[in-house]
């Protein structure tokens, strides 16, 4: 039992990773960004699709985030749902 739970384990990291990496070398299509994005909220919504307005496609998308890595040294990352463990969210900035 124990050797099937890490093989599931073992199998959904793989996955997750060959998804990070096909989404950085080929970034993202824009269907892939819309599928994900129909399924936010509003405001996590409107606010991703005011940075891909801003700074073009996003370099990343999964089903929880979007995100851009060439801005310099910051990354900009917009999740579907707030982050509690966030310097932004924990400032209470984040609700504004």
């Amino acid at each position: 039992m124990r050797a099937l739970i890490v093989l599931v384990l073992l199998w959904v990291a793989v996955e997750f990773a060959g998804e990070m990496i096909s989404s950085r070398r080929n970034g993202p299509s824009t269907d892939q960004i819309q599928a994900v994005l129909r399924s936010w909220p509003d405001g996590p919504r409107h606010t991703a699709l005011g940075l891909i307005a801003r700074f073009g496609t996003p370099q990343g998308v999964r089903r929880d985030a979007v995100w851009w890595d060439d801005r310099g040294e910051s990354r900009i990352v917009v999740y579907r749902t707030a982050r509690q463990n966030t310097p932004l969210a924990a400032s209470g900035r984040a609700a504004q």
